[in-house]
């Protein structure tokens, strides 16, 4: 109680509330605390009368038990948001996979045991579906719970009614409507004033969560079904999947993952555990994609990892930010095992440089002319100058300036032999593909200078237009001038039969816009019909007798693998043009 007359309290003459008492017209107030059960007091539950006095043993007793619904209530209302918290930390394990449960509602009651007298908030006339403000008997209430949970019911209430005790239970009813629900009552008893048992307590429709408990069962059996077909998905595609904050060096990796890198399951995730595997030739490249995860890029790249057994592996990993906590990016991607798929890749390579180099062999009959004519011009001209040298060393003086000057052009023709064998041993050596600076010009010539006899040979004249400021490409020079060699050589053979008009080859070098350079062979030949300008690069595709049909697919290839394109298509006159794409500065 706050105070019982307040007009003549003087603990509180003279504070604003006095004066507010006063401004209302009340004389006393009347307050107890509402204590949940957590024991500490969560608000105050008070009366403000007109006339001095002190509340009867029962309006206290009634302000008591209001206070204690109140409690039970709010006791109610936190058991509610606990759970719904409880239910939200549940979803997103379950990556959201239940919906957002309803709220319960409860509603509070008051019973005069003896009188059968009964006061009902509207929130339990709306949960047991009765007209509101409507005259209920306990009769009424009781003849709504299910048959089958009846005598539970019943054994519970006598129980309670007759020790005195507070009655907690759950069952279900069937409203007037015909629909059913889960309660769940909880009540105390005490007496009144005039010795009648009272029950005060409150009832919670408890529907929702207890169809929400059966649909998790049923979810969690689903969820674990999914997630087995997960494990084994990632197990037969060697995918392990993880999320992580990068800066705050917290993980959580799948048990493929783990696999993956051969790291002990029961092991705490952390970056250094995976760096500790990182092949030492890829350190560099790994340490750079962390620096740029920490700083919120996404990342997709592969490196090599040593396993602890030894074993080296191929990986590719994907992450993209997931979301972003106090400003950390939180990143969820895989890591792939692509070891089998990088052997395939290199066989595959392997398998592409020996058929290119059957098909170097191939056409290095086609330019036998051309090397006979190319080493036998300084070979020809060693002979001469050595038989000149050794005449003016015998004679008499001896020429020994003359001879000096014809040693001297020896040296020089036996250099530029050597130059020939070399580009002639490199164009059909078989070596893996290289990464080297190419000047594209450069290349077109030499090609141009091994063909020429051949050229010649077939009535064929040549032309270049060689773009002056053309920057160097990156890739293997040996297997671009194979490209090269081919298309003048096609070219070449698209003519033999023409007579009718020139013959003619053009070659050019250009630079786009688009950061590409394009190498254009372009011929006066047969041409070729629109409709059949890609089948031209499938393999063993030809319209040449002896032809084995795989040049344009091999050289097709080399060029995919230098990042670039090759295309075909028909001049506006005679002929055909086949244009190579190839991007530079990379």
């Amino acid at each position: 109680m706050l105070s019982a007359d307040v007009p003549n309290d003087a603990r509180w003459r003279g504070s604003a509330w006095h004066a507010c008492m006063a401004g209302c017209g009340f004389a006393s107030c009347w307050a107890v605390p509402i204590v949940p059960g957590a024991g500490e007091v969560s608000g105050v539950l008070a009366i403000h009368r007109r006339s001095a006095g002190e509340p009867t043993p029962y309006e206290q007793e009634l302000l008591d038990r209001s206070a204690r619904i109140a409690g039970i209530a709010i006791e109610r209302a936190e058991a509610d948001a606990a759970l719904m918290a409880r239910q939200d930390e549940l979803r997103q394990a379950l990556a959201h996979l239940q919906q957002a449960q309803r709220l319960s509602q409860t509603g509070s009651f008051t019973t005069d045991v003896e009188a059968d007298d009964h006061v009902w908030s509207d929130e339990l006339y709306r949960v047991l579906e009765f007209e509101p403000g409507s005259k209920v008997k306990f009769q009424s209430f009781r003849s709504l719970i299910h048959p089958d949970d009846l005598p539970g019911f019943d054994a519970g209430f006598r129980r309670a009614l007759a020790e005195g005790t507070d009655f907690d239970q759950i069952f279900r009813i069937v409203t007037p409507k015909g629909i059913a629900k889960h309660l769940h009552a909880v009540s105390h008893f005490s007496r009144s004033a005039g010795g009648h048992r009272i029950v005060a307590g409150s009832i919670q429709d408890v529907t929702a969560a207890r169809n929400a408990e059966a649909a998790l069962r049923a979810g969690e059996s689903e969820l674990k079904r999914a997630l087995a077909q997960l494990a084994e998905g990632q197990r037969l595609s060697a995918t392990g999947s993880f999320t992580s904050d990068i800066q705050m060096d917290q993980h959580s990796w799948s048990a493929e993952f783990y696999r993956i890198f051969e790291i002990d399951p029961g092991m705490q995730p952390n970056v250094q555990a995976i760096r500790d595997r990182v092949h030492p030739d890829d350190l560099t490249l790994f340490d750079s994609e962390i620096r740029r995860g920490m700083a919120g890029c996404e990342a997709d790249f592969t490196f090599r990892i040593v396993t602890s057994q030894g074993s080296l592996k191929h990986l590719r990993g994907v992450a993209h930010v997931m979301e972003h906590v106090a400003g950390r990016p939180i990143f969820m991607g895989t890591v792939q095992d692509v070891s089998g798929r990088k052997a395939a890749e290199d066989a595959r390579d392997r398998a592409r440089s020996e058929l290119a180099h059957v098909a170097r062999a191939t056409a290095l009959s086609t330019l036998t002319a051309s090397i006979a004519h190319e080493v036998n011009q300084p070979l020809a001209g060693i002979i001469t100058n050595a038989s000149t040298c050794l005449r003016m060393l015998a004679a008499d003086p001896s020429d020994i300036e003359g001879a000096k000057a014809t040693a001297q052009r020896t040296i020089r023709d036996a250099k530029r032999a050597a130059d020939v064998v070399g580009r002639l041993r490199a164009l059909f050596a078989g070596k893996p593909m290289g990464r080297e600076s190419v000047d594209l010009n450069s290349a077109v010539r030499e090609v141009l200078a091994l063909t020429s006899i051949d050229l010649q040979n077939r009535r064929v004249v040549s032309q270049t237009e060689l773009a002056a400021d053309l920057p160097a490409i990156v890739g293997d020079r040996v297997q671009l001038q194979q490209v090269i060699l081919n298309l003048v050589l096609n070219a070449a053979e698209a003519m033999s039969s023409i007579d009718s008009r020139a013959r003619e080859l053009f070659v050019s070098t250009a630079l786009r816009d688009d950061g590409h350079v394009v190498l254009a062979v372009r011929d006066t030949g047969v041409g070729a019909a629109p409709e059949h300008l890609e089948q031209m690069f499938n393999a063993f595709y030809t319209t040449k007798p002896e032809g084995m049909g795989v040049g344009l697919s091999i050289s097709r290839s080399i060029i995919e693998a230098h990042g670039g394109c090759l295309l075909a298509s028909t001049n506006d006159g005679p002929g055909m043009t086949l244009s190579v794409f190839l991007p530079f500065g990379n």
